[in-house]
Order: C-alpha cells, then structure tokens, then sequence
C-alpha cells in the first residue's frame, strides 16, 4: 500500500498527475464538500454537468464520473470542489459499489493508521485502483506501487 499525505495539493493536482494513466478511469465521489450524503447534490449539479457535456450517473455508492468529465475546467469548478473524497476505477461505472469510507482531510493531518487499514480495506473489497480525499491538503491511498509513484511525495 502507498499513502501519502501533501498538504499543500487537492484533488485538481491529482488530476494532472495521473493524467497519463488510467485513461479509462471513472471516478466515484463519495463525498462533496463535507457532504457524505452526495445524492443531495444532484438537483443543482445536474444541470451543471449536462451543460459541460459531463458523462454522469448518480448511484447509490455517490456521483460517477468518466475520466474525461474530472478533466474539465466546468467540472473541476463545481465538483471538485474542497472537501470532497472519492474512489477511482479502471473501466465504467459499477453503479452498485458503494463505499463505507469517505473521510476528507478536514484536520489538515495525514489519516491515522487505523483509517489508512479501512480505506486498504475498501480499495481492496470494491476493487478501485485508489482513494483520494482533499480539504486541508491532499491524501491519495492505493494498493498500486506503480500508480502511487506517480504522485510526488
């Protein structure tokens, strides 16, 4: 497992770190900021999404997105927004994964040893290739090597 805590990064700066890879990525977001409970963001980030041309679906699990879509200037803008968490997949969506774990790092700390077992434990059960929650800095979590050398300590 790798797991690094930057407290000067977000969400956006993973975004452009792991561009190069996982160009088949659909993202699940778990929480957005603050907000365990994504399904109330629906009403207002509907819109927002089908006007960016957003390729989108609201689970049970949180928001799916395609890689293309996190890409976006409109979606980084309203969505990606701080304090938000989300798990990241290879492939599309699994509109039945839902998740149990969906800290952000609202302290400005890194996770604690027992949080960083649950999420390996989550990455694990779903099958995600990595969690990455921001707020107060940025914390990534994957069981990849490969992929958690890609993102600068």
């Amino acid at each position: 497992m790798t797991s690094k805590f930057l407290p000067d990064a977000s969400l956006g700066n993973l975004i452009a770190w792991t561009r190069s890879s996982l160009k088949d990525a659909s993202w699940l977001f778990v929480t957005l900021d603050s907000n365990p409970n994504v399904a109330d963001t629906e009403r207002t980030l509907s819109p927002v999404l089908k006007r960016a041309g957003a390729v989108f679906s609201y689970a049970e699990g949180g928001l799916w997105l395609t890689r293309n879509a996190v890409e976006t200037a409109a979606v980084q803008d309203a969505v990606i927004v701080p304090f938000s968490a989300c798990y990241v997949f290879e492939g599309g969506f699994q509109e039945k994964a839902t998740a149990s774990f969906s800290k952000t790092t609202d302290s400005g700390q890194p996770f604690s040893a027992a949080d960083l077992a649950d999420v390996a434990s989550e990455l694990g059960r779903l099958g995600a290739v990595y969690y990455a929650a921001d707020g107060c800095g940025l914390t990534f979590v994957t069981l990849d090597e490969q992929i958690g050398s890609r993102v600068p300590s």
